[in-house]
């Protein structure tokens, strides 16, 4: 055990590690590999749950226009630091108003992609053109990141 937390041996043959016979390994070497880069299975579902784990975000009003678009920030914080995310007022408050409806708790819903989209379509959001566009955003990959969790 101590040898494995602190990565010695790793380059060693298994069997020199134990003192009966060990058997052969049955996965390939490049099975973890292939499986990272295998996106097939990554596609969202329709059905997939989302779960959002940290504590909701509040909203920072913008100090200022960047380009001649409002962009607040949506301030996300645990018990060691803070994390800001610059996204457009519109989904800002948007984000504020459906993170709440992901979390774990006895009196929320399950909320799906599928249920997702509804609610984007009808928020009618500025920012973005469809919701395929807000899946490939920023603002989206920055969510999984912080702890949105499709399931």
């Amino acid at each position: 055990l101590f040898n494995y937390m602190h990565e010695a041996g790793f380059d060693l043959p298994l069997s020199n590690w134990f003192d009966f016979k060990v058997p052969k390994t049955t996965v390939k070497p490049n099975f973890v590999k292939n499986a990272l880069a295998d996106t097939s299975e990554r596609q969202l579902k329709s059905n997939g749950i989302l779960v959002w784990l940290p504590n909701v975000p509040h909203v920072k009003s913008p100090l200022k226009k960047k380009r001649s678009e409002d962009m607040t920030s949506l301030i996300f914080s645990n018990k060691k630091e803070e994390f800001a995310l610059q996204t457009g007022s519109d989904t800002a408050q948007w984000l504020k108003l459906i993170l709440p409806k992901m979390r774990l708790t006895r009196d929320n819903q399950q909320v799906t992609l599928k249920d997702l989209k509804s609610y984007f379509e009808f928020a009618n959001l500025e920012d973005f053109d469809n919701f395929e566009q807000f899946l490939e955003s920023y603002t989206w990959v920055q969510l999984r990141e912080m702890g949105l969790v499709v399931v």
